[in-house]
Formats: C-alpha cells, sequence, structure tokens
C-alpha cells in the first residue's frame, strides 16, 4: 500500500433514550488538567472560559513511536480554551466540568472499545427524538462521556463502561424514557496520513506503534506515532510520508 494524505472525519449513529439530568457536562480529555479555573461551585454563564487545558505531564519526553507519545499527541490535539456550555454553578468531577442547570439528555451506555475511540476525538452532536410536535431534530447542546460508577458486564463480558451524554436543546417539549437516535461527528481533519490499523502492530516488547515499511528490499520496522482511529483507519502523525509503501504484518 502506498501512503497519501487525505481527509479524515468520523461519523457515528447511536441509540439511547431520554432521561431527566440536573446538570450538563464538558469532557476534560485524559492526559490534560485545566488552569486558571474559577472555583467549585461558582457561577458561570454560557460561553465563559472555565480554564485552559494543559497536559499534567508537560515536561515528560517519550521517543517519537511509543504507545504514551501517541497518547500524548492525541491530548495535544484537544488543547485549548474549555468552555462553559450553559449557564449555573460550575463543578469539576474527575474527567468532566458540570454546570448545575436541569433539562433533558439522550443518554447511551458505551461499550469499553466505543469510549476509547470517542475520547480520542473532539465531536459535535445532533439528534432526533419524539416531542410533543412530533419528532424533531436538534443539536446537542454539549455531548459528554460520564464514567460509570459501577461497569456492567454483558453476556459477552464486554459491559457497559461509561455513558455518553447529549444535552437535548431547551425548547424540545419532550419527555424522559423516549427512544432517540444521536449523530455524533468529529473533527474534520485535513491532508493528514490514514492508514487502516491492519497496517499497524506493535513491537515485540509492546512497547513502540510500528509498520512494515518497503524501500527497496525486504520489509523493515518503523515506529510510528499514531492519532485518532474510526476502528478501520487510523491517523498516522509521525513516522510515515507520502509516497512510502507499507506491507501488512506478517502473521505472529
Amino acid at each position: 500500500m502506498t501512503v497519501q494524505k487525505s481527509t479524515f472525519v468520523v461519523s457515528y449513529r447511536l441509540s439511547g433514550l431520554t432521561i431527566d439530568s440536573a446538570a450538563v457536562g464538558v469532557d476534560i480529555p485524559r492526559g490534560a488538567h485545566l488552569t486558571d479555573a474559577p472555583r467549585s461551585g461558582a457561577s458561570t454563564s454560557l460561553g465563559d472560559a472555565l480554564g485552559t487545558l494543559k497536559p499534567s505531564d508537560a515536561d515528560a519526553s517519550e521517543p517519537a513511536g511509543t504507545v504514551e507519545a501517541s497518547r500524548r499527541a492525541m491530548t495535544s490535539s484537544r488543547l485549548r480554551t474549555l468552555r462553559s456550555p450553559a449557564s449555573g454553578r460550575v463543578h469539576f468531577t474527575g474527567r468532566s466540568a458540570k454546570v448545575s442547570t436541569s433539562g433533558i439528555d439522550v443518554a447511551i451506555p458505551l461499550k469499553p472499545l466505543q469510549e476509547l475511540r470517542y475520547r480520542g476525538m473532539e465531536f459535535t452532536g445532533s439528534v432526533t427524538t419524539e416531542t410533543v410536535l412530533g419528532q424533531e431534530e436538534g443539536t446537542c447542546q454539549s455531548v459528554w462521556i460520564e464514567d460509570s460508577p459501577q461497569p456492567s458486564a454483558g453476556e459477552d463480558g464486554t459491559g457497559s463502561s461509561a455513558t455518553l451524554h447529549c444535552r437535548l436543546p431547551a425548547d424540545f417539549e419532550t419527555a424522559p424514557g423516549l427512544p432517540a437516535v444521536v449523530t455524533l461527528t468529529s473533527e474534520r481533519l485535513e491532508k493528514v496520513i490514514t492508514i487502516p490499523v491492519l497496517y499497524i502492530s506493535l513491537d515485540k516488547g509492546g512497547q513502540n506503534y510500528v509498520v512494515q515499511l518497503r524501500r527497496g528490499g525486504r520489509p523493515t520496522e518503523q515506529k510510528i506515532t499514531v492519532g485518532a482511529t474510526d476502528g478501520v483507519r487510523r491517523t498516522v502523525i509521525e513516522g510515515l510520508e507520502p509516497g512510502d509503501v507499507i506491507v501488512l504484518p506478517e502473521p505472529s
């Protein structure tokens, strides 16, 4: 396969149920923390700055290609000023900031693999649900993920590890317990290298992401730093250039 640059955007359709909610949230990415944040319990208004996201381990350095370097690169892509999704009192809990304001959310249980994918990128959400006026479509006021206090186990051994929330628009006249569909759309990445995940493996030590790069003779192992994935393709941040030729890894 010849490596090329392309546009990378991800879209998912997820089904859930509406629930009563006392707060609307916004995610704090793994590996990041807030600086200059207001005190927990302070009043905030829609659009107010809740602080600036900074890497939790800014002084740490990892060689390109390591699993940890990829995690840090994904965190770095999400560093920004965090803004309040609503007016109310803000509270900071783990990996999310919540603003106390009542409303109705769509709640969608996530399996562990889904949670990993969704936490790797920024998403906006649109929603379709039943209201007193019939089926309506709108934009999620905020989309965030809450850790499940007691992860559930399904019959296949892979239960829910977290719950994705979409806060419905305030003018939706609806009620808890109704089915809804949320469409998540990722940020659009232009001119990035993406390759099928089948070409990516870990080295023998399990510490580095690698591909088999062919340059003239036999394939050689090349360390890469990877980014977001949709489960089929994955972005490559460092280690490959357009025109490189990669081959599938040998079966172990």
